[in-house]
């Protein structure tokens, strides 16, 4: 009797435990036998007619889908670290895939599925941790306000500006659309970060794993790009030139892509130095750092390596008062003299071609900046009177650089990028648009200040600068391109960023970042 009683509970099988779903499908899939193979043996096919297979097939494929969304939203609403390693990987790989797909005719809304497969999470998850997102990262509200006005101009003010290579296929030519995604994506990009580092009862660990991986995809692409070069499998004939563009569409984003992970790559470096040297396979660090400064040189992209030249230095120059930098730092130079040499008689041997008399090349071609001159003289004579506070209307400025450089006669393929991320806001969203974007860099700023003026440790130095020098590149390359939001760039760079800048305010103990306990 009292075993009996005692008895444990057996646990329930798996058809219990999956019932909801498990009875729904197993009914339709009977009902959609019954409909079209049994009756119709019998002569009965009016059922068959009135639904069709392919309705029935979307209707499943609906169901299904929704169930497995359901047990993904069950598990990853408390894994916020492990949706910030999907968005660094995600939208590269859509934005390549979608490319493709639209030069094809074919629409699969990419971009939309992915926003839909991590706003539900994200959104939940930042709702939840609202107050430690705000302490965590003073510049956020800023940014949500950016966010916001950037919606009411999507709604109320937009231009409608259309890729037209890719708007035959549908809504992914919408640039407003694809711009609104983007900073949608930045932003659930920033808040999911600040929550895996402030709300994870190791933050730590969670930071190392994360640039393990980081290190593991990188070089593989790396690899990937340095491998297809020589085949036009990874690059494109350009102005006269092979550049590398990776899995990217074109060299200019996959350079500036390159160059911001490489000063982050570069800060790891300095980083896991010291203290820090047993928490990651130094091996692999330096493999990486090798094959991404390669892949990178191939982009052959005059900005990207001037400025990335620029922050570097400034990086280590920062760093030098810790004697591991200065030690390590200077076998990193050895080094790279001593490879240096070596890669460049490499890349003629492969190419036929000497770099250096590439990058002169490069140097002395100005038709691309005297162009783009032009386009921004054009806008800026057009920003006066109530346009300075109302601004054109979103998207306007891609509109206008469309017709300005479209040429029917010479049959050129017209541009759709200003090619400068300040004159494009100020143009679109007026100076209310970019007063917004400005604030959120000098409430970073404000920041780091406060940090200058505290009790320095010099284990989260390197983070701090590499802060600093991403920062920079990114306020720079906007003056030349799209930063703000094309492609790739502006996700990694916030992702990235807020990863440091939230793990840095952990390390200093700062009353607004020290929180207990995991995810709600």
């Amino acid at each position: 009797m009292s075993a009996m009683l005692f008895r444990p509970e057996q646990p329930d099988s798996f058809l219990v435990r999956h019932r909801f779903w498990l009875l729904p499908l197993a009914a339709g899939l009977i009902l959609s036998a019954l409909v079209y193979g049994i009756l119709p043996l019998f002569g009965v096919g009016q059922f068959a007619r009135l639904f069709s297979l392919k309705r029935v097939m979307m209707l499943v494929g609906g169901f299904v889908g929704a169930i497995g969304y359901v047990y993904y939203w069950r598990w990853i609403k408390t894994r916020p670290e492990w949706l910030v390693g999907f968005m660094v990987l995600a939208w590269p790989v859509v934005a390549h895939l979608n490319g493709h797909l639209l030069l094809a005719g074919i629409n699969l809304r990419l971009r939309p599925l992915l926003i839909v497969t991590v706003a539900i999470p994200a959104l939940w998850i930042a709702w939840r941790n609202r107050q430690i997102i705000w302490n965590g990262l003073p510049h956020f509200k800023i940014y949500l306000a950016f966010l916001g006005w950037l919606l009411l101009y999507f709604i109320f003010y937009n231009s409608h500006a259309q890729d037209p290579l890719t708007a035959g296929a549908g809504s992914d030519g919408s640039l407003g659309l694809i711009q609104l995604m983007s900073y949608l994506y930045c932003a659930l990009g920033m808040a999911l970060s600040a929550v895996a580092i402030l709300k994870n009862p190791n933050p730590q660990q969670f930071f190392d794993k994360f640039n393990q991986g980081l290190l593991w995809i990188s070089a593989g692409v790396a690899l990937y790009t340095i491998v297809g070069y020589p085949t036009l499998l990874t690059s494109l004939w350009l102005d006269g030139f092979l550049r590398a563009l990776g899995i990217f569409a074109h060299p200019n984003p996959f350079a500036h892509h390159m160059g911001l992970l490489l000063l982050y790559l570069f800060g790891l470096f300095l980083y896991y130095q010291g203290s820090n040297h047993s928490r990651i396979s130094h091996g692999l660090l330096y493999v990486s750092l090798a094959l991404n400064v390669v892949a990178f040189l191939l982009g052959l992209s005059k900005t990207a390596i001037a400025v990335f030249t620029v922050c570097a230095t400034i990086m280590l120059l920062m760093n030098l008062s810790s004697p591991v930098v200065r030690q390590h730092g200077v076998k990193l130079a050895v080094g790279a003299i001593i490879l240096a040499p070596l890669g460049l008689f490499a890349y003629q041997l492969i190419t036929g071609q000497s770099f250096m008399e590439i990058i002169e090349s490069r140097l002395e071609e100005t038709d691309s900046l005297e162009w783009r001159t032009q386009v921004w003289e054009y806008l800026i004579a057009n920003i006066h009177g109530w346009w300075i506070i109302t601004g054109h209307g979103f998207t306007n400025a891609n509109e206008w650089v469309y017709q300005l450089t479209l040429d029917v006669e010479k049959n050129a393929k017209p541009l759709m990028m200003v090619h400068n991320g300040y004159i494009a806001l100020l143009y679109d969203l007026g100076i209310m648009g970019y007063l917004f974007f400005v604030a959120v860099f000098r409430l970073m700023g404000s920041a780091f200040t406060g940090w200058l003026n505290r009790q320095q440790l010099p284990e989260i130095q390197p983070l701090q600068t590499t802060i600093l020098a991403m920062s920079l590149y990114f306020l720079v390359v906007c003056g030349f391109d799209e930063m703000t939001y094309m492609f790739d760039a502006p996700m990694m760079f916030w992702i990235l960023t807020s990863l440091m800048f939230t793990l840095c305010s952990l390390n200093l103990k700062t009353p607004e970042t020290t929180f207990t306990g995991g995810v709600r």
